[in-house]
């Protein structure tokens, strides 16, 4: 929550839209992180990454900056994308492993099979 704060601070000093990029997508991943869960004693940080509060940061900033509101919305939802994009589930790949159902068959011995042939002729 530190960090996010500060974050916010900073860009209110000097403005850069990779900075509120860079903010915006840290509570991106800190609202998918907490989830819905709120863990005993963290009450306020669960507060502060909302998504709706952390979208109002952003959105609030990005305004401030000279984007109209469409624009800004859509900034962040592409940036929630892209965040969120990472965490798409992925389909495990589990090995197949093939097990003989059969004994394995003996192989004869070429040389002695030869020696035989060879002696009777």
């Amino acid at each position: 929550m530190i960090y996010s704060q500060n974050c916010y601070d900073f860009v209110s000093r000097s403005f850069s839209w990779r900075k509120l990029d860079e903010c915006g997508g840290f509570d991106t991943e800190a609202s998918f992180t907490l989830g819905d869960g709120e863990p005993v004693g963290a009450e306020k940080e669960v507060a502060w990454f909302d998504t709706e509060a952390a979208a109002g940061r952003y959105l609030k900033a990005a305004i401030a900056a000279g984007l109209d509101t469409d624009s800004a919305d859509m900034r962040l939802s592409a940036l929630q994308g892209k965040v969120n994009g990472r965490h798409e589930v992925k389909p495990e790949i589990t090995p197949q492993i093939t097990t003989p159902t059969e004994e394995p068959v003996e192989q004869s011995d070429p040389v002695g099979e030869e020696e035989n042939t060879t002696a009777a002729a």
